[in-house]
């Protein structure tokens, strides 16, 4: 029997206090920003203030400055769909200010001069200094090689920005209005100022007094209770910009971006309704925790150790066959380049396994020191002091101090990163070098008992020490991932030919090696966050609690990639260590606020097939998680924060036949039929050499060439056996009114089931050279966000070479048509035919061609190879 102190329930008048006063800490930090015309940071406290609000005259007074920065960051469709749901406040005094807000903003969008929206990229962390301001990046991400002369046509947009101490100013800061929730706002890094260094904390009590200065002229915030406010004069009067602080920043002419101009954002407002804001929506129930709970029982740990195991021989063995392969090429290019004299002689032979295995190693022992360097430099992560994640998360230091003690290990070290995008990791083996790493996105987002909860499953991680090999696999994905954006972000800036070519080339190459060494560690990653979930259960007794931290994480990440036009590094290169992953959180973030998440989850919960499906997914279906989340409340008897019923509608996905999963996988079913043909063929090979028959002995002779033969004929097959089920014809009549969670909300849906789709939306993503392979591509509809998968018509090639139109050109520009088969898996995608843009121009995909030409070449090539002999 458990009963702690950081375990009470949610409800208790100590528990309400707390929150009461960070929600009243962050009222007045936001309502100083919205004095101090820095909108950015006001929206990203006041949403807090909203989600977590317990009484109404706090919650009256975000929302009222919630509408003032919106609608100064020319967001007024936001600001009027907030405005509206103030109409109908208790409060007479609200709702008449309301009423004349509501006048003034018609009045505004009316006016032929009324702004369009600017962009939605964050404001840099860091205050830029004027030299700086254009070589800055909204996602934080540096490069080693800093360029000092770059000016502000050079600037990148994808992240990288020098590695060098910032001397930017925070009135600078400020002043760059790039977009709306990006990094430490300049108010939250005064309150955490004592408590974050570049080196380990020293012990010292914290400061608790909070600046006063949130008593703005239209709102009081010295209490709960103050008086709401009178406003006499027109109600955004006083908030009143100049155009130079409410207009997107300047164009710049490199890293491939488009900018939105004041015309194109005016378009496509007028394309699209605008997202409503985040806080209305979304209605949390705050089910409670339990005081005094039972344990779930003992876990067996072992098939988490064989998973270990099982990692650490893929990435060595993956690595090896890198380094094996390159030894082959660079042969290859010496021979053909035998004609030089002195490169007639040099030859790469040998095995390279202790070439490998010893540098492997050294990555493993350092990786902890490795990974803190890779972080303070590059995504400027500072030294969080215990005393400082109390100023913002009291249950967590409790939690960790506890958990520590009973365990007799010292405490992780802590770290905070200054994005937007809600993350936490952890990283290290031994006690002494873990780190659990947060950002501020994650710490604006959830209340203290959420965030609690996901520090509990980070300390779970640890005491099951999955950390290290994860932290290892991650250590040696940064490389190659480095080298991919550095090589991709230089290509953006040249104009030569020549230049651009190296960079493709480069970047290809490097980002196919991350994805080989990524794909060692999707195993363990995926299956160790069902026994972090369970030990975070065991430790806080709020499985609610880890619930509504795991969907706001991942309405976070979607909110992050819509605001910051792409994916941010962290998401994708610290992928394996993550709660959620970028790519199954951007589609279920985007539509859940307008859709019950036990509508969008169900596929998750309960489809048969939902594990096979995630076999090549780094993470498990998140309702398959909150699945569990939910039968841990029903264990200890309480209320559910999702209204599962147990069963429900479990008979009926059930009954799903087992054909479309054959049919899905049926290139890989085709292949192993064909490795089991080709063992039947080695046996008897086997019996005729050994009994001298001549007609038959020449099989196990050429057993080699009957395996590689017999693979290539199965998997062939089996892919022209997908292709017309797959491909079914887009006929001109689809609707081009495609809503997402009609279609995702499907129980029993296979990607292979013939969904073809017409939607209209933006394609948002990295810009050019980043982009190259199109991993980052999506389409933002009027439901949601949908990751697009798309190839050139010249297939591997034709990604890489120089092609006259891309998808990537009419990112962030215009609105297009794109046509294509939605696939309903563990991860949502949808399988671009053509993309068409308002004046015709139309991009085709090349997926079923190249399909079909995969199928034949390896059918012709199987059968080639078994009468060749």
């Amino acid at each position: 029997m458990s009963n702690f102190s950081d375990s009470s329930a949610a409800g208790t008048p100590a528990d309400r206090s707390a929150k009461s006063t960070q929600a009243q800490i962050r009222l007045q930090t936001g309502l100083s920003a919205l004095k101090h015309k820095n909108y950015p940071a006001a929206i990203d406290h006041l949403e807090a203030v909203c989600q977590t609000a317990t009484d109404v005259a706090t919650l009256s007074k975000a929302q009222m400055g919630l509408v003032k920065a919106y609608a100064q960051t020319g967001g007024v469709n936001a600001a009027t769909a907030l405005c509206r749901s103030l109409l109908s406040n208790s409060n007479p005094q609200v709702s008449a200010w309301a009423s004349r807000t509501l006048q003034e903003l018609s009045r505004r969008s009316a006016a032929p001069s009324a702004q369009a929206r600017p962009s939605e990229s964050p404001i840099a962390e860091v205050p830029l200094t004027p030299s700086d301001a254009s070589t800055s990046d909204t996602t934080g991400f540096v490069p080693f090689n800093p360029s000092p002369s770059r000016s502000s046509e050079s600037l990148d947009a994808t992240g990288f920005t020098p590695l060098r101490p910032s001397t930017r100013s925070p009135e600078q800061g400020r002043a760059d209005l790039r977009g709306s929730r990006d990094g430490v706002q300049d108010e939250e890094k005064v309150d955490l100022a004592a408590y974050l260094s570049d080196t380990e904390p020293v012990e010292s009590p914290p400061d608790e007094e909070i600046p006063a200065d949130g008593e703005a002229e239209a709102l009081a915030t010295d209490g709960s209770d103050a008086p709401l406010p009178s406003v006499e004069t027109s109600p955004l009067e006083e908030f009143e910009t100049s155009p130079a602080e409410t207009s997107p920043v300047s164009e710049s002419s490199d890293a491939g971006t488009t900018p939105r101009s004041p015309q194109k954002a005016a378009r496509r407002a007028a394309s699209l309704p605008e997202p409503q804001p985040s806080i209305a929506p979304i209605p949390w129930r705050q089910a409670g925790r339990a005081q005094k709970w039972t344990s779930l029982g003992k876990v067996n740990l072992s098939k988490l150790w064989a998973l270990q195991l099982l990692t650490i021989v893929l990435l060595v063995g993956l690595v090896l066959a890198l380094v094996r392969v390159s030894q082959t090429v660079l042969n290859g290019v010496l021979f053909f380049l035998s004609w030089i004299p002195f490169l007639r002689s040099i030859r790469f032979y040998g095995d390279p396994f202790w070439f490998v295995v010893i540098p492997l190693g050294i990555l493993w022992v350092a990786s902890p020191w490795l990974l803190d360097w890779l972080l303070k430099q590059v995504y400027q992560m500072r030294v969080l002091s215990l005393e400082g994640l109390g100023a913002f998360n009291p249950e967590a230091v409790r939690l960790l101090k506890r958990v520590c003690n009973q365990q007799r290990r010292p405490i992780p070290q802590l770290g905070i990163v200054p994005t937007t995008a809600p993350l936490i990791f952890t990283y290290g083996y031994f006690p002494q070098s873990t780190r659990i790493v947060v950002s501020q996105g994650m710490v604006n987002r959830l209340s203290d008992d959420e965030l609690a909860t996901l520090y509990a499953a980070e300390l779970g991680h640890i005491t099951q020490y999955t950390t290290s090999i994860l932290s290892w696999v991650t250590l040696v994905m940064q490389l190659p991932y480095w080298v991919y954006w550095s090589v991709a972000s230089w290509g953006n800036q040249q104009t030569d030919r020549v230049l651009q070519s190296l960079a493709v080339l480069g970047s290809s190459i490097a980002y196919g090696i991350y994805w080989v060494c990524r794909w060692s560690g999707i195993w363990l990653a995926r299956v160790r966050l069902y026994y972090g979930d369970r030990a975070a259960t065991e430790l806080t007794g709020n499985p609610n609690g880890m619930t509504r931290a795991l969907l706001k994480t991942a309405i976070g990440i979607a909110q992050d990639i819509q605001q910051q036009t792409q994916a941010h590094p962290l998401l994708e290169s610290f992928d394996l260590l993550l709660p959620i992953g970028h790519q199954s959180a951007l589609t279920l973030g985007s539509v859940y606020p307008q859709t019950p998440a036990t509508t969008i989850l169900e596929w998750d919960r309960s489809h048969p097939h939902r594990r096979w499906l995630a076999l090549n997914n780094s993470h498990p279906p998140l309702g398959d998680r909150l699945n569990l989340l939910t039968l841990y409340t029903q264990h200890w008897r309480l209320d559910p924060e999702l209204g599962w019923e147990p069963g429900a509608r479990k008979q009926e996905s059930e009954q799903t036949p087992s054909t479309p999963l054959l049919l899905q996988g049926s290139p890989f079913f085709g292949a192993l039929f064909g490795l089991l043909v080709a063992a039947c063929l080695w046996l008897i090979g086997w019996l005729a050499y050994t009994y001298r028959w001549s007609l038959l002995d020449w099989i196990w002779i050429d057993r080699r060439i009957i395996l590689t033969s017999c693979l290539l004929l199965g998997f062939g097959i089996g892919l022209l056996l997908r292709i017309n089920p797959a491909y079914p014809d887009v006929k001109r009549s689809t609707a081009a009114n495609l809503n997402l969670t009609e279609r995702l909300s499907l129980p029993g849906a296979m990607p292979i089931d013939k969904m073809p789709v017409r939607v209209q939306g933006y394609l948002l993503g990295r810009p050019k050279f980043l982009n190259r392979f199109y991993q980052d591509l999506i389409l933002q509809t009027q439901t949601g966000l949908i990751r697009l998968h798309y190839t050139s018509r010249g297939g591997f090639l034709g990604n890489i070479l120089s092609q006259s139109r891309r998808p990537t050109d009419l990112m962030n520009s215009e609105l297009v048509t794109v046509t294509g088969w939605l696939r309903r898996g563990a991860t949502p995608w949808l399988e671009v035919d053509t993309i068409q843009t308002k004046q015709g121009t139309t991009t085709r995909s090349g997926h079923p061609t190249w399909s079909s030409i995969v199928a034949i070449v390896s059918a012709l090539a199987g059968v080639y190879l078994l009468f060749r002999g």
